[in-house]
């Protein structure tokens, strides 16, 4: 757990996007979920960053600017309930959509209590990853037509 806080100690002002496309934090362990999500994003117009745990995400959110974080909630290191848990005791208000294979309702209603905008269950569908990302996206600026190019 001193880890975790040491990477938290470090964690610079992020540098603003040079662009006006959304942002999204990709926490995912599973490679192919990863790429898959990835791709279907980015061409939907927006900008992707990966990470591949908790404490990867944590160093990617000071580095970078993001609109959205889409999270696994069973990783290693720092699984997803634990990332949200410490975004929000550090103030960092950026929406959070789980993605899970979890079926267990405890979970949700964990995710939910913490904050977590979303939880959608895997396997992922586009069409409704597409559906809550615009929706979340919506929500947090108030402008739906600026997000994503459909």
């Amino acid at each position: 757990m001193e880890e975790i806080e040491e990477v938290f100690a470090k964690i610079i002002t992020p540098e603003k996007k040079s662009n006006n496309r959304p942002s999204i934090l990709i926490v995912e362990d599973d490679k192919d979920t990863q790429s898959r999500m990835k791709i279907f994003l980015e061409k939907q117009g927006y900008e992707i960053t990966l990470a591949e745990d908790g404490i990867d995400a944590f160093l990617n959110l000071g580095g970078k600017s993001f609109d959205l974080i889409l999270t696994d909630i069973n990783m290693p290191h720092l699984d997803g309930l634990k990332l949200l848990e410490m975004k929000k005791q550090k103030g960092i208000e950026i929406p959070v959509i789980f993605l899970t294979a979890r079926t267990d309702l405890e979970a949700e209603k964990r995710g939910l209590d913490l904050g977590a905008a979303d939880y959608i269950k895997k396997p992922i569908k586009e069409d409704l990853l597409l559906n809550r990302v615009k929706k979340v996206l919506e929500n947090a600026r108030g402008n739906p037509a600026s997000f994503g190019v459909n």
